[in-house]
C-alpha cells in the first residue's frame, strides 16, 4: 500500500514537472513566444495546432509583403516551430528549411545595397583622422579604447560582431605588423581561418600603434576578450563590451547616420576611392564575391563623371 501511495503522489506531480519544464526557458522568451503565437492566431483566424503547412507558408510570406526582416521573420517562425513541441512540426520539415533559406538568400541579395547605404553611411579616412586626433587629445582611459576600437574596426574592415569577439591571441606579431586571424565570421566556413593584415606606420590611425598602447593600458592574456564595458568615472569594467555599446559608441562619435558597421563600409569605400582593385580590398573585407562589395564602391561615379571637366 504504501508503495502505490508514493507512485500516485509521483503521478499526481506531472502539473509540476511541466511548469519546471517552462521554466528551462527564460521569461522573456517565453512571453515573446506566446505573442509571436497569438500574432500569428489573430492574424490567420486560425487557433489549432499544429499549423497546416500552407498557412504557415502563407503567413511567412505575408510577413515578407509587409516589409519584414529576415531576422525578424525567423524570430517568430521559431516561436511558432517550440509551440509544436510534442507534435509535428510544419516548421522542422526539409522543404520548409530550404524555402526559408532560399528566402534568406534572396533578402539578402535585394537589401545589400539598401542597408549600406540607409544604415551604414561610410567612414571616410580623413574623418577618422579627426576622430582618432580628438580621443588622443582626451588621453582618457575610455578614449584610448574608443580609438583603438575605431582604428582596428576601419583598417581591418571588421563587422560588429568581429569587433565585439576579438581576443588577444588572434593578434600574432610579424615582422611590419600584426596578423589579425579571425576563427568566426560570417564569410568563414566552419574551421575555415581569416587572416588580415594589420600594418606599422608613422600615421595617427596606425592599428598596430593603437593596439600596442591600449594593452600596455589594459594588459590581456591568452583567450580573454580585448574590449570590456566602460562605467562612469572612466572605469573598466568586467563585462565584454556589447553590440548596443559600440552602435552607440560610432553614432556619439561620428554623428547621425553612422553606424559601427560604417568602420567596415567607410575601410572598403575608401580603399576603393584611393583606387584598389576589388581582389585586393577582398584580402581584407574577406569577402568571397565581387558581387558583396559592389555596393561599397562608389569611385567610378566620382572619378570618371564628366562633371569633372565642366567645374
Amino acid at each position: 500500500m504504501e508503495a502505490i501511495a508514493t507512485i500516485q503522489h509521483f503521478a499526481v506531480d506531472t502539473a509540476f514537472i511541466t511548469a519546471i519544464k517552462k521554466n528551462s526557458r527564460a521569461l522573456n522568451t517565453r512571453i515573446l513566444e506566446e505573442a509571436h503565437l497569438k500574432e500569428f492566431q489573430e492574424t490567420t483566424a486560425y487557433y489549432a495546432l499544429p499549423i497546416p503547412r500552407d498557412l504557415a507558408l502563407a503567413y511567412v510570406f505575408r510577413l515578407v509583403s509587409r516589409g519584414a526582416k529576415f531576422s525578424t521573420i525567423k524570430r517568430k517562425v521559431d516561436s511558432l516551430h517550440y509551440a509544436h513541441r510534442g507534435m509535428i512540426s510544419p516548421f522542422s520539415t526539409s522543404d520548409f528549411k530550404e524555402t526559408l533559406q532560399g528566402l534568406k538568400n534572396t533578402l539578402n541579395d535585394r537589401n545589400h545595397h539598401q542597408v549600406i547605404t540607409k544604415h551604414s553611411k561610410p567612414i571616410s579616412k580623413d574623418h577618422l583622422i579627426r576622430v582618432s586626433d580628438e580621443l588622443t587629445r582626451l588621453g582618457t582611459k575610455k578614449a584610448l579604447r574608443d580609438k583603438t576600437i575605431v582604428t582596428l574596426g576601419w583598417m581591418a574592415a571588421l563587422r560588429v560582431s568581429e569587433i565585439q569577439n576579438l581576443r588577444v591571441n588572434d593578434f600574432v606579431k610579424e615582422e611590419g605588423g600584426y596578423i589579425l586571424k579571425l576563427y568566426k565570421s560570417k564569410n568563414l566556413k566552419a574551421g575555415e581561418v581569416g587572416e588580415k593584415w594589420l600594418p606599422k606606420s608613422k600615421s595617427s590611425i596606425c592599428p598596430t600603434h593603437a593596439l600596442q598602447r591600449y594593452l600596455e593600458q589594459f594588459p590581456r592574456h591568452g583567450n580573454e576578450h580585448l574590449f570590456r564595458s566602460f562605467r562612469r568615472g572612466d572605469i573598466e569594467s568586467e563585462e565584454v563590451i556589447t553590440r548596443r555599446s559600440l552602435q552607440k559608441l560610432v553614432n556619439l562619435l561620428f554623428g547621425e547616420g553612422y553606424t559601427a558597421h560604417s568602420l567596415r563600409s567607410g575601410f572598403c569605400s575608401s580603399a576603393f576611392e584611393s583606387g584598389a582593385t576589388y581582389s585586393q580590398v577582398m584580402q581584407q573585407s574577406l569577402h568571397k564575391s565581387v558581387e558583396g562589395l559592389k555596393a561599397y564602391d562608389q569611385s567610378d561615379k566620382r572619378k570618371n563623371n564628366a562633371v569633372n571637366g565642366l567645374v
